[in-house]
């Protein structure tokens, strides 16, 4: 018998697995007098784990054996698809084993519930968090708290800084910040959980302090749980949940109890951090594309300027605002064994690439160098356009495509270019220059006014700069709070430029020529177009058609 939910919960379906439309007539479909039509559940929401804090929440189909779901599995972490032999599936509650075999529904897997993909081998290890040697308990840690000339923490042991976290005596908002950022990176969330009930657990001699030790770590807790689902597992939910059983003043175990909901609700709705701000921009009208005769296919020549730069942004806002700030630690984006973890900083990259490609190719096509430098000139603008609009990231990939060396050498073409536009190409390379360590472009990322997608590239290199100048610990093994301050910086700086949305109207005859742009193998890619250059403008030549 099937369970009491909504009509619009399920669907009909034929062997092949075409879904039967509601408008449609059974007839449309020819099928014959005892055609099996079966009944299915329609997509809903699971949450998938790797790892404890690494989790996508993804729509699949609960009707369907478990195995027809692999596919869409692996994508959203940046992995390659496993050979069953690799992996296992596991539900979280209760702990056990998925069969592929069978649907998720089959075995009692409910939507919205969490699973875990556990891999079996080696090579995709993730990050091996250290756990303390000497598990000092932390009212017994008499270890020293190294502070810089302003007063802020440079290095700790762990017990310490779980002090200072749940300091009775002073708050202090950035530090608490700064922490919940960077831990993962010196401690597991099973750690840091272990270190805080050890701190709510106040003894005898400082029962004076016991209740307002117990109000901050209530409240430190809740901020985790807020700010931080995605590092809340299932087992660790779980085990804050019977703390809070047992917590005897209501007040306090009521705010943990509202940590756990919000924590819950955020990744219901699939948001691993808290929904984004948005400044009331008015909405600028956008400049509608005239059709194109019938027959014909619309090029990126046939918009706006300023529209396609418009679209361009909104694309590439989108695959932005997707990174999680965890990507940023440990240079997970340039290791092999944690890539997967930062998947949507690789996916901006390729992008950028893809783009630069795009741009290079548009420029040489052409076999006339009247039309390649009337090509150049409209992608000129477009780049300054990106400008305006505070676009550094795609203006930077822009730059890329022209700087590629099958467009640098084309020198009939760069010389029929209009004066004003090849000054203006001129000063956006001076804005995006790699001298003084982008110094142009900082200042200019600095002052202007978001909304703003800023270039990546520096980020990444001021983040390796750091992690690579840098000790994990210092003298007598104490963590290097310093370091990751440096590091929380820099990713605050990212995260500012998350919170205020392009408030643009999308125009999808655009999108659908600049959105999914093939990225080619750089080497074969490179070859191809430079042959293609010289053929447009051979070496020693005089003058070109």
């Amino acid at each position: 018998m099937l369970e009491t939910t909504p009509l619009d919960d399920w669907s009909l379906a034929l062997p092949d697995g075409t879904t039967l439309e509601p408008e449609r007539t059974m007839w449309s479909y020819e099928i014959s007098d005892r055609e099996v039509v079966s009944v299915r559940r329609k997509p809903q929401l699971l949450v998938v784990f790797i790892g404890e804090s690494t989790q996508r929440v993804l729509e699949v189909d609960f009707s369907s054996p478990a195995r027809s779901l692999l596919p869409q599995l692996w994508d959203p972490f940046g992995l390659e698809p496993r050979p069953e032999q690799e992996f296992s599936l596991w539900r979280m509650s209760p702990n056990a084993m998925i069969s592929l075999d069978k649907s998720l529904a089959a075995q009692s897997v409910p939507p919205t519930s969490a699973v875990l993909i556990k891999l079996r081998t080696p090579q995709n290890l993730f990050l091996e968090l250290p756990e303390p040697v000497d598990d000092v308990r932390l009212y017994d840690d008499r270890s020293q708290v190294l502070r810089d000339n302003d007063g802020h923490v440079k290095a700790a042991s762990l017990n310490q800084l779980v002090l200072l976290l749940t300091s009775t005596t002073s708050l202090d908002l950035e530090f608490q910040r700064c922490f919940f950022m960077m831990y993962t990176t010196f401690a597991s969330p099973q750690t840091l959980l272990r270190k805080l009930l050890q701190r709510f657990d106040v003894p005898p001699e400082l029962a004076a302090d016991r209740f307002n030790v117990q109000v901050r770590v209530s409240s430190v807790l809740k901020f985790w749980l807020e700010n931080h689902p995605q590092d809340c597992e299932h087992d660790l939910v779980r085990q804050i949940t019977d703390f809070t059983d047992t917590v005897s003043e209501p007040a306090l175990a009521n705010q943990i109890r509202l940590g756990i909901f919000k924590r819950a609700n955020q990744l219901k709705a699939g948001r691993a951090r808290p929904e984004l701000l948005h400044k009331n921009y008015p909405e600028p009208l956008a400049k509608m594309p005239k059709k194109s005769p019938v027959g014909t296919i619309p090029t990126v020549f046939d918009f706006d300027e300023l529209e396609t730069a418009r679209q361009l942004t909104l694309i590439e806002f989108a695959l932005f605002d997707k990174i999680e700030l965890t990507e940023f630690l440990n240079l997970s984006w340039s290791k092999e064994k944690t890539k997967h973890t930062a998947a949507n900083i690789l996916r901006m990259i390729a992008r950028a690439n893809s783009v630069s490609q795009w741009v290079a190719a548009l420029v040489v096509e052409p076999v006339r160098v009247r039309l390649r430098a009337r090509r150049f000139e409209i992608l000129i603008r477009v780049a300054e356009h990106l400008r305006t609009l505070n676009n550094f990231s795609t203006l930077m990939a822009f730059l890329g495509g022209f700087n590629n060396a099958a467009v640098r050498r084309l020198k009939f073409t760069r010389q029929l270019l209009p004066k004003k536009t090849a000054e203006a190409l001129e000063s956006l390379e001076r804005l995006m220059s790699t001298d003084q360590s982008y110094k142009a472009y900082r200042e200019a990322l600095h002052s202007c006014t978001q909304p703003c997608l800023p270039y990546l590239g520096t980020y990444l290199s001021d983040l390796t700069f750091i992690d690579e100048g840098n000790q994990d610990v210092v003298s007598g093994g104490l963590i290097n709070f310093g370091k990751r301050a440096l590091t929380y910086r820099v990713i605050s700086e990212i995260q500012q430029f998350q919170l205020v949305r392009y408030t643009l109207m999308p125009v999808p005859v655009i999108q659908k020529v600049v959105k999914k742009l093939p990225l080619q193998d750089e080497r074969s890619f490179g070859s191809e177009l430079y042959d293609k250059s010289m053929s447009r403008e051979p070496r020693g030549a005089e003058k070109v058609p």
